[in-house]
């Protein structure tokens, strides 16, 4: 059975990372991966069944989810659906409910420069990457107190090897958080479109442990 996907990013009004700016390079990342859907209605996250994979790209960080947008997201991933987040996506954390979905909170970021990135899980699907460099911005977070989150990547960023990339187990279901996306260029390095692309497969194949 084909699983579906829906890409949730922000065209009109993004603060610092509009859609456009990346979305050719993120459904490139997703090619072959399943039918996919695009659209900037947060309404959209009220009814999710019979998707296969939610990819968030907003960039909507003063704007909370509501109650039934919440609902939706919860429940879809609590039922077994596969959540992939992706550098700015992890905006909607003003809502408690989504710092426990994805695991963590982001913080702050220095300005963006060369990053040094290395796997720290090379036994799991998501984490077999080789290392690499690519400008972005270092984002900081701080990871949620009742969640267990396990580390597949991280970055180095003045003199200290920070998280970058992790999953999580929500319910059923599982969350796969990736820092890197500042940019189109980010997409477009090799290394990272063979990360994105395996943690949405990973995803869509129900992420069994």
């Amino acid at each position: 059975m084909v699983k579906e996907i829906l890409l949730l990013g922000t065209r009109v009004g993004a603060p610092w990372h509009p859609l456009g700016a990346v979305e050719a390079e993120i459904r490139d990342c997703l090619e072959g991966q399943g039918p996919l859907e695009v659209t900037d209605d947060l309404g959209r996250l009220k009814s999710l069944v019979g998707l296969g994979l939610l990819v968030l790209c907003a960039d909507e960080w003063e704007t909370p989810l509501d109650d039934d947008e919440t609902g939706g997201l919860l429940g879809f991933v609590a039922g077994g659906g596969g959540l992939l987040v992706l550098h700015n996506g992890i905006c909607f954390q003003k809502r408690v409910e989504f710092q426990a979905l994805v695991g963590a909170r982001f913080t702050g970021h220095p300005d963006a420069g060369p990053l040094e990135f290395r796997s720290v899980a090379p036994d799991h699907p998501v984490g077999r990457a080789e290392g690499w460099t690519l400008d972005d911005e270092p984002y900081r977070f701080e990871f949620h107190p009742a969640q267990e989150a396990t580390v597949l990547y991280q970055y180095f960023h003045e003199g200290v090897w920070h998280p970058a990339a992790w999953t999580s187990k929500f319910g059923r279901g599982q969350v796969v958080y990736l820092m890197p996306g500042h940019s189109a260029a980010s997409y477009r390095h090799p290394a990272y479109r063979s990360v994105v692309a395996s943690a949405a497969g990973w995803l869509l194949a129900g992420s069994p442990r």
